[in-house]
C-alpha cells in the first residue's frame, strides 16, 4: 500500500512538471505571436508613411502652384503673414502721421516767432536778415510738404488702385476690401460672400491690400522725408550763416 501511494505521489509530480512545461511553452508561443504582431503593426505603419511620402512627392510634382496650391495645405502660415503685415501697414500710417504732427505744430510756431520779432533779430544777430530768410523759406516748405503728406488724396490709394490693380484684377470682387469700389451696400454683401467661400479670393484680396497699403506708406514717407530734410538744412544753412557772419567772411 505504500509503494502504491509512492507511485500515485511520483505520478502526481510529473502530472505537475508536464503541466508546468506545457504552460511555459504555452506563455512562450504567447508572447512569439504578440511580438509577431507588433512587428507587423510596425511594418504596416511604416509602409503608410511611406505611401503619405510618396503621395505628397507626386503632388509636389504634378501641383505647378507648389506646397501653397495642394488641397491638403491650408495655408495658415502665408495667411496669418498676410493679417500681421496688413497690421504692420496701418500701424505705419498712424506713425507717418504723427511725424507729420511734429511738423505742423513746430513749423508754425517757429515762423511766427521770426516774424515777431524780425526787426530785433535783424538789428541784433550777425547776418540776422538772412538767417531769417532761410528760415523762413525752409519752414514754409517744410510746412507745406507735411500738410501734403497727411491730404486723403495724396496717399494716392485710387492712383494705385487704377494703374497697378485694375488692369491685371477687374472684377470688383477681387478688389472687395474696398468698400469705394462699390455702388451699392448689396453689391459689396454679394462679393464678401464670394470670399468667404473661396480661400484663393481671401489671400488674393489680402495680398492686394497690403501692396496698397505699402504703396500709399512709401508716398507719405517721401512727403515726410522731404520735409524733415528742409527743416534740417534751413537750421544748418542757418548756423553756418551766423558763423560766417560772426567772424565777417560774408
Amino acid at each position: 500500500m505504500f509503494n502504491s501511494s509512492k507511485d500515485e505521489f511520483s505520478d502526481g509530480i510529473e502530472n505537475v512538471q508536464k503541466d508546468g512545461k506545457h504552460s511555459k511553452k504555452k506563455i512562450k508561443a504567447e508572447m512569439q505571436q504578440a511580438d509577431l504582431k507588433i512587428k507587423n503593426a510596425k511594418a504596416q505603419e511604416a509602409e503608410l508613411k511611406l505611401e503619405q511620402t510618396r503621395q505628397k512627392i507626386q503632388e509636389a510634382q504634378t501641383n505647378i502652384d507648389g506646397k501653397f496650391g495642394s488641397i491638403s495645405e491650408p495655408r495658415k502660415s502665408l495667411s496669418s503673414y498676410l493679417r500681421n503685415q496688413n497690421k504692420f501697414e496701418v500701424s505705419a500710417i498712424a506713425i507717418l502721421d504723427r511725424k507729420a504732427a511734429i511738423l505742423i505744430k513746430t513749423c508754425p510756431t517757429i515762423l511766427s516767432g521770426l516774424i515777431v520779432f524780425h526787426d530785433y533779430i535783424a538789428n541784433n544777430v550777425a547776418g540776422g536778415s538772412i538767417i531769417t530768410i532761410i528760415l523762413l523759406i525752409g519752414l514754409l516748405a517744410s510746412l507745406i510738404l507735411s500738410i501734403a503728406s497727411i491730404k486723403p488724396s495724396n496717399r494716392g490709394f485710387d492712383k494705385i488702385i487704377k494703374k497697378q490693380i485694375k488692369p491685371f484684377h477687374p472684377d470688383k470682387v477681387e478688389n472687395s476690401f474696398y468698400t469705394w469700389e462699390f455702388d451699392s451696400f448689396t453689391d459689396y454683401e454679394a462679393a464678401m460672400q464670394q470670399v468667404v467661400r473661396s480661400q484663393d479670393l481671401q489671400l488674393g484680396n489680402q495680398i492686394r491690400a497690403s501692396y496698397i497699403l505699402g504703396k500709399s506708406n512709401g508716398i507719405i514717407a517721401k512727403y515726410l522725408d522731404y520735409a524733415y530734410n528742409s527743416f534740417l538744412i534751413s537750421f544748418l544753412l542757418a548756423g553756418l550763416v551766423f558763423i560766417l557772419s560772426m567772424y565777417s567772411i560774408i
